[in-house]
C-alpha cells in the first residue's frame, strides 16, 4: 500500500515538474528565439559612419536600417540578419558582398526591437518590416532585390519574398532552416513544440511556387541550425538552386573574408541562373 502511494507521488511530482518546465519555456520562448542588443541612437549612427553606412529611412523618416550605395549596376542587396545582436554586427556581410558582387546598393534591415528601433520582435513584426524594406529598396533603386537571409533571417527573408515575388531577383540563404518548428523540436525534443510554438516560420511552405534563383550556404559542423534542416529546405525548393558547404565551417564561423572567390561564385550563379 505504501509503495503504491509512493509511486503515485513520484508520478505526480514528475508530471507537475514537466508542466512547470513546459509553461516556463512557453512563456519565455520569444526571449529564447530573439536576442536583440540595444544601443543609443547617436552611438549607432556614429558607428555606422565609420563603416561607410548611412541611416536608411522610410517614407515617414523612421530609420529602418542602414544602407550604402554600391558602385555597380547589379541588383541591390538586402540583408536580414540572425537572431542576436543588431544590424551593425553584420558589417562583415557588407564588406564581403561589396567585394564579390556589383550591387546598386547594400542595405541591412534593422528588426523592430533591435538596436534603437522601437517595437517588439516576433514573426508578424519582422516579416512585415521585411516586406516594407523590400518595397522601399525596390522603389529607391528601380531594380529587383536580392535577399540575403542569415540563420533565422532566412525564414524572415523567405516569407517576405513569398509576399512580393515580383520584386525579388534571387535568394541567398546562409545557414538556413526549413522551419523554426523543426529546429526547435530538435533542440527541445522533450517538449510539445507543435502545441506551444507561437512564431511558426515555415520556409518550405512559403517558398512553394517561387522560381527565383536560390543559393544556399550550409555550415558543415552546425550545432545551432543543424545542416539537415538547410538540406531539407534545399531539397524542397523547385526553382533554380545551388548549394555550397565550406569544409570545417560552423554556424558562427563561415569564410566571409578568407575566400572572396567563393562568394563571387555564389553571386555569379544568382545573376546567371535561368528562370
Amino acid at each position: 500500500m505504501q509503495s503504491g502511494r509512493t509511486f503515485t507521488s513520484v508520478v505526480l511530482f514528475l508530471g507537475t515538474s514537466y508542466l512547470v518546465i513546459v509553461t516556463i519555456i512557453a512563456l519565455s520562448q520569444r526571449s529564447l528565439i530573439y536576442q536583440p542588443w540595444h544601443d543609443d541612437d547617436n552611438a549607432l549612427i556614429a558607428q555606422a559612419e565609420t563603416f561607410g553606412l548611412l541611416p536608411w529611412l522610410d517614407g515617414s523618416g523612421q530609420r529602418i536600417g542602414w544602407i550604402c550605395q554600391g558602385k555597380g549596376q547589379g541588383s541591390p542587396v538586402l540583408i536580414m540578419h540572425g537572431n542576436a545582436g543588431h544590424a551593425l554586427f553584420r558589417m562583415y556581410l557588407v564588406d564581403c558582398f561589396q567585394a564579390a558582387s556589383d550591387p546598386a546598393a547594400i542595405a541591412i534591415l534593422e528588426y523592430p526591437g533591435y538596436g534603437s528601433r522601437p517595437g517588439t520582435p516576433g514573426r508578424e513584426t519582422l516579416v512585415t518590416a521585411a516586406v516594407q524594406a523590400i518595397e522601399l529598396l525596390h522603389r529607391q533603386t528601380r531594380k529587383p532585390v536580392l535577399l540575403v537571409g542569415e540563420s533565422i533571417g532566412s525564414v524572415v527573408a523567405g516569407e517576405a519574398a513569398a509576399q512580393r515575388p515580383e520584386l525579388i531577383a534571387g535568394l541567398l540563404m546562409l545557414t538556413p532552416m526549413n522551419s523554426l518548428k523543426d529546429v526547435a523540436q530538435h533542440h527541445f525534443w522533450f517538449l510539445p513544440i507543435g502545441l506551444i510554438l507561437q512564431d511558426r516560420y515555415d520556409l518550405e511552405y512559403a517558398l512553394r511556387g517561387m522560381k527565383v534563383p536560390m543559393a544556399v550556404v550550409l555550415a558543415e559542423k552546425d550545432n545551432i541550425v543543424p545542416r539537415l534542416f538547410g538540406e531539407k529546405l534545399y531539397d524542397s525548393y523547385t526553382g533554380p538552386k545551388k548549394c555550397w558547404t565550406p569544409l570545417g565551417s560552423s554556424h558562427n564561423e563561415m569564410p566571409y573574408h578568407s575566400e572572396p572567390e567563393f562568394w563571387k561564385q555564389i553571386f555569379d550563379f544568382l545573376k546567371t541562373a535561368p528562370l
